[in-house]
């Protein structure tokens, strides 16, 4: 669930890029670099040839499925971003040393990321759901939208 459309995910990674983010000032603060892997921003995402080396383009699909309705992803999906993903960083590690932090990214992935951490942990869907980016609460702060975990 997310006050914005899915499109602002492909906007946010231009800003990732771009040197615009949270992330990236810490990044910097730290002397370390944001690379982007997109492995499946459903809208286009912006570039330029001077900053190619922090998008690194991969995509699986335009997004993932409906995880209300079934898988958001195949397993041959997720074996394969896996998989991308460490072809990549071997790729990059033997060039020179990298310390490799892998995160997501999107609209409307507190859902995701919800589900996924209660269905690893055992832990009680609401305990790791958060309201979500710009979502607005009930009058008592509690969410409007009641959450259950997936089966795991």
């Amino acid at each position: 669930m997310s006050a914005y459309p899915q499109s602002v995910t492909a906007q946010m990674v231009e800003n990732f890029v771009r040197g615009g983010a949270a992330v990236n000032v810490l990044a910097r603060d730290c002397s370390a670099r944001v690379i982007v892997a997109d492995f499946g921003v459903a809208n286009p995402i912006g570039g330029s040839p001077e900053r190619d080396q922090e998008l690194v383009r991969c995509p699986l699909a335009a997004g993932t499925a409906n995880m209300t309705r079934g898988p958001a992803m195949t397993h041959a999906q997720a074996e394969a971003a896996i998989e991308r993903g460490a072809r990549w960083s071997r790729a990059r590690s033997m060039r020179a040393p990298i310390w490799s932090r892998p995160g997501e990214m999107g609209i409307g992935n507190t859902t995701a990321a919800s589900a996924i951490t209660a269905a690893i942990t055992g832990a009680d869907p609401e305990a790791v759901t958060g309201r979500g980016t710009g979502v607005e609460t009930t009058a008592g702060g509690v969410r409007s939208t009641p959450c259950s975990a997936p089966s795991r």
